[in-house]
């Protein structure tokens, strides 16, 4: 999908990729557009593409703005013209952007940015690089690959998340309850197990009291005066110090 962004006041369109291995790319023709550029890197790597091997030779660190983060990117500079610049699936996460293939919407920090889109059966024609013939299967050292995943497990995990986040428990009390059927409990006997009570601290008193006030006001426990009743003990654990 494709979001428009700035680098030094200029608007620029910036492809997001999904792939994991995927690295920052800026083409020539765009970088030659913006002021200010010459803090250039001389490097020696390679970019492995679905249409072969890619060397470069120049990276840029540039300051790019999308939605209201403004982030200082480094980006690989390809002697390829493009209508855009790649970020990478890492840098999306700097960014705190999450896409919703569902709806094609991308969202930062909860809310949606993305305005002009091109979808994705306009990406699958491809001007990424122009790679759309092979798969690359070889891999060597400082080679990335570029190949374009219209989908991520992580992406969708982030959205049902969101979707379903309150029925996630917040702390130990914040249960609620599944079913209202009460349980069928089989005994081999019909007499209750009686033990004898013991004698508690203070400080261990008001620790018990203290929890079972907190249990019984979010309702995960009630009242009983049944014989079958589950005794009250203190256990301390290491997290939480002592539990009831």
């Amino acid at each position: 999908m494709i979001i428009q962004g700035r680098i030094n006041f200029k608007q620029v369109d910036v492809l997001l990729i999904q792939d994991q291995e995927s690295v920052n790319i800026i083409p020539k023709n765009i970088i030659s557009q913006i002021k200010g550029y010459h803090n250039v890197e001389y490097i020696k790597t390679k970019i492995a593409t679905i249409n072969g091997e890619i060397e470069v030779s120049e990276a840029i660190t540039l300051q790019l703005k999308i939605g209201e983060i403004i982030e200082n990117i480094k980006f690989l500079i390809v002697n390829v013209e493009l209508k855009y610049l790649i970020i990478s699936n890492k840098t999306m996460s700097i960014f705190e952007l999450n896409i919703n293939f569902r709806d094609y919407k991308i969202f930062q920090r909860g809310k949606p940015i993305l305005k002009n889109y091109e979808s994705k059966k306009n990406i699958k024609e491809n001007e990424t690089l122009k790679f759309s013939n092979k798969i690359i299967t070889k891999k060597t050292d400082n080679v990335f690959n570029i190949e374009i995943t219209p989908n991520s497990d992580y992406d969708i995990i982030n959205m049902v998340i969101d979707k379903y986040k309150h029925v996630f428990a917040k702390n130990k009390f914040d249960v609620g309850e599944l079913k209202c059927n009460s349980p069928k409990i089989i005994l081999t006997s019909e007499l209750p197990i009686v033990n004898r009570p013991y004698r508690t601290s203070f400080n261990d008193d008001t620790e018990i009291k203290k929890q079972l006030d907190a249990l019984l006001k979010a309702g995960i426990i009630k009242p009983s005066y049944s014989s079958y009743a589950a005794p009250i003990t203190l256990t301390f654990k290491k997290e939480d110090n002592a539990r009831t």
